[in-house]
């Protein structure tokens, strides 16, 4: 018996109310009169529905400032207003009636600027209270259509506009369009229950349709270029698509292109290759076109327009290429590969797909980007070839664009001298020879160069390499042809600046006169002028060089534009505490300028200065020992452990006969031996190095043991949260280098290997070239020679060793030296090795020749040493 009448739903409802039952009990009641199937879908959907339920009152619980906040006072207020007064949407789903319900349809026809996610959660809301409705056996609703296309799709095109005209947004708010976005899924599955499976009368049929899935679709591949969710929505709304009619059949290719566009922006190219092959009906194999791919889709993609979408897929492998390179370099190329095969392989064979530049530019960007030169020459040879195979010389077939990326691809790996052979051949309109696959030579006119192209030569190949003069030259070309021919590409500020970072990075000595005269040059002609990208680029040379009254005049000119901050400041005080000058005239002008900066603050035109800047001034006091102006100036900043350290450094140089009682009075005053330690210095290693550099300096090495022995011990007891560094045990072992304790080289070998413990443990410790350095300086004081030889062959083998290496291993044999032939011998064999790693012998290693010769009566030897040597 099938109980159909509302009498008979009363007498159950009434039942139920009569007799307590456990709390499944009612829907094992509901449910019992019907198909296990149909039992199953409904338990299905109602659980569902709870959960879209709780999902909307918690999303409404919650307050989107972050989306809002710009535009609340923009929003209607009378909709607001009416919202206040019915108070409905917060009211409990399947409580409205139906004149409340088309309040919340009308709230929804006509959106104002910064309402439009209010609007989503309306909607939201009136679907849920629809489904409410129509799961409710005793609902006795007014039957008529409420919901109406014109609800759904005012809603979708306000989101629509957002998502694609506030872009930042979108990528500063991730979070809330992802949170959006799942919204968005609710409401379309929720129309295609309502209106697609159940056919509720409460929705006009025209709620769900291919449009407003079109229009999801569209709108989480948008959402999807930032966030990884959006994609996963806008494919999961194209599997809904496959089951509305559609009126020719074909799949929109402007939808799976956005899609794919999504995509390939994560590099997603498997999932791209999918999609694109079920949107086909074909399969992509490495080599062929293959037509087998049997898929249930009902929909194809017109192959006449599909030439946005292979170029998509091309970029999802191109851009997967570049994101696993750091991983593994065969799967990158692999990746390329797959693409370059799709576009020689796959889409040739496909009737009616065009093949465009965007499609080869796309395959080879991956190489240009990873610096594959040869192999993005193979491809475009190969591109060309298929494009026009039967010629040994023609005109290239292929836009600027594609050129540009074999120039990038050839600048990546110093391939300079073929950029520059392609480049000639973009600007005179030459023809350039490549190498057939079959070894055969081909000539090929490139188009010509383009704005891209010179500044590709200049950046990419100039630039990052240093090759300043040749980027000057360009730079010159550039404005004498455009001077000449105004269809030169136009020089911009960017052309300027590579040039001034060529110059920064070739370290030339006349570099700061150039760049000033590159500046001047701007100021002079107007275009470009020069901006403030270009001055602080010029600012960072300056730094780099040590040239502090090059660095004024820049300043003076940034301040007179007004273009001042912290970053000028940092680069024009590090210019002069870089200066290979006079340190003390450095030290004034760092000074001075300080003060000046202070007086910018105050007066409103910088923000207030960060300890960094305070530190370089530090750093020039500790230079010369002007330790009093340091402890002075520490007292007016909230310093931080780095300039503790420098105060220690600055006590250091100041060469006073209690430096280290001073420097100690320093470190116990930030806590050292007491029970309460300074933040500054449980954050920081600097100032115990800074104290053990001093002991070094002093020749203190059992001292200096017990500080590094205390720092360890308290970063077990966890009383400091940084244990001592590479750094720390350097200046133990410069320590044990200086003193006359007899066993000295045999701690400084226990502290060496100590550091090869510690770092096969998987500390940061790892033994550097100076910490070798120094155990073998110990060997040499006590004249190890055996042992501070094996220590060199072992950073001969790694190729490590230096000058310093060289010098205090014949240090060791000249203080352990028996036979004169033997110790000249060895000697010798180590001087010429030196001479073939730097091609001179350095002033160190002439000092122990001297000290050998002396050490045997040499005499004349040691004269005619000195001689060659002068």
């Amino acid at each position: 018996m099938i109980v159909t009448s509302t009498a008979s739903t009363v007498l159950l409802l009434a039942l139920v109310a009569a007799v307590p039952l456990p709390p499944n009990s009612f829907m094992s009641l509901a449910f019992g009169f019907q198909s296990p199937e149909l039992q199953s879908s409904r338990r299905h959907h109602l659980s569902s529905r709870i959960a879209m339920r709780m999902a909307f009152q918690q999303r409404n619980g919650q307050q989107f400032s972050a989306l809002n906040t710009s535009s609340q006072s923009k929003f209607n207020v009378q909709k607001n207003e009416q919202l206040h007064k019915h108070e409905i949407i917060n009211k409990p789903i399947g409580s409205l009636d139906v004149p409340q319900l088309r309040s919340l349809c009308n709230l929804i026809r006509h959106i104002d600027e910064g309402y439009v996610y209010k609007s989503l959660n309306i909607l939201e809301r009136i679907l849920l209270e629809l489904d409410a409705w129509s799961s409710d056996l005793t609902c006795q609703k007014q039957p008529s259509a409420i919901l109406k296309p014109i609800h759904i799709f005012t809603v979708l095109s306000a989101i629509s506009k957002d998502v694609r005209t506030n872009k930042q947004k979108v990528k500063k708010y991730r979070d809330l369009y992802s949170d959006r976005i799942e919204q968005l899924q609710n409401i379309v599955l929720l129309l295609k229950r309502l209106v697609g499976d159940e056919g509720l009368v409460y929705c006009d049929p025209g709620c769900f349709n291919e449009d407003v899935l079109s229009f999801a679709t569209m709108i989480s591949a948008d959402v999807g270029r930032f966030e990884n969710t959006g994609i996963d929505a806008a494919m999961s709304f194209l599997d809904l698509m496959e089951d509305v009619s559609s009126g020719n059949g074909k799949w929109d290719p402007r939808l799976i292109g956005a899609v794919l566009n999504s995509l390939a922006l994560w590099g997603r190219a498997e999932e791209a290759q999918s999609l694109l092959e079920n949107s086909m009906g074909v399969k992509m194999n490495d080599t062929s076109f293959d037509e087998s791919l049997n898929n249930s889709s009902k929909r194809r993609l017109d192959p006449s327009q599909a030439g946005s979408c292979y170029d998509a897929l091309i970029r999802a492998w191109s851009r997967r290429g570049v994101l696993i390179q750091k991983q593994s370099v065969v799967e990158s190329k692999a990746a390329l590969s797959k693409g370059a095969s799709i576009l020689l392989n796959h889409m040739p064979n496909i009737p009616g797909l065009p093949i465009t530049n965007r499609t080869c530019s796309a395959a080879l960007q991956g190489y240009g980007t990873l610096g594959l030169g040869e192999d993005a020459e193979e491809l475009l040879v190969n591109i060309e070839l298929m494009l026009q195979s039967d010629c040994s010389s023609f005109e290239s077939n292929l836009d600027t664009a594609c050129h540009n990326s074999l120039l990038t691809a050839y600048c990546q790996v110093d391939s300079i001298s073929r950029a520059e052979q392609l480049f000639d051949s973009m600007v005179n309109k030459k023809h350039i020879t490549y190498t057939k696959p079959n070894g055969t030579p081909v000539n090929i006119l490139p188009p010509a160069a383009d704005y891209v192209s010179y500044s590709t030569l200049l950046n990419n190949g100039y630039s990052k390499n240093g090759q300043a003069d040749k980027a000057e030259s360009l730079l010159k070309n550039m404005r004498t042809a455009l001077l000449s021919d105004s269809t030169t590409p136009i020089l911009t500020t960017s052309s300027y600046l590579s040039v001034i970072r060529a110059l920064e990075r070739s370290s030339h000595v006349d570099a700061p006169t150039r760049i000033l005269s590159l500046i001047d040059e701007m100021e002079r002609f107007t275009h470009p002028p020069p901006n403030r990208a270009i001055y602080l680029a010029a600012l960072k040379c300056m730094s780099k060089l040590g040239r502090g009254k090059e660095a004024e005049q820049l300043f003076t000119n940034l301040r007179n534009k007004s273009w001042a901050d912290s970053q000028a400041c940092t680069h024009v005080l590090r210019a002069w505490s870089q200066t290979k000058g006079d340190q003390y005239e450095a030290a004034m002008r760092a000074e001075a300028l300080l003060n000046d900066f202070q007086a910018l603050v105050e007066e409103g035109q910088l923000k207030p200065l960060d300890v960094n800047i305070y530190n370089i001034v530090l750093n020039c006091y500790a230079k010369i020992g002007l330790d009093e102006k340091a402890d002075a100036l520490l007292e007016k900043i909230m310093p931080d452990g780095i300039s503790y350290g420098l105060l220690i450094k600055a006590i250091s140089k100041s060469n006073k006969s209690d430096a280290v009682d001073l420097a100690w009075d320093v470190l116990h005053s930030l806590g050292y031996n007491s029970d309460k330690f300074s933040p500054i210095l449980d954050n920081s290693i600097e100032p115990f190095n800074s104290m053990l550099r001093l002991l070094a300096k002093r020749g203190l090495a059992s001292t200096a043991e017990e500080l590094l022995h205390d720092m360890d011990e308290l970063y077990y007891d966890r009383k400091l949260s940084l244990r001592p560094n590479v750094a720390s045990y350097v200046a133990v072992l410069e320590a044990l280098g200086r003193c006359s304790e007899s066993d000295s080289a045999t701690r400084a070998e226990a502290l060496l290997t100590r550091m090869d413990v510690l770092s096969e443990l998987g500390g940061n410790i790892q033994p550097s070239l100076i910490a070798y350095n120094h155990l073998i300086n110990c060997y040499g004081n006590s004249g190890m020679s055996a042992r501070a030889e094996k220590v060199f062959d072992r950073l001969k083998q790694n190729e490590l060793e230096d000058q310093f290496s060289v010098g205090s291993t014949i240090k060791a044999i000249i203080n352990g030296a028996k036979s004169q032939e033997n110790s000249l011998s060895r000697v010798s064999t180590l001087i010429e090795e030196t001479k073939c790693i730097n091609g001179t012998e350095n002033q160190v290693i002439l000092a122990h020749r001297l000290n050998l010769y002396a050490k045997f009566g040499m005499g004349e030897e040691a004269e005619v040493s000195d001689d060659s040597s002068n």
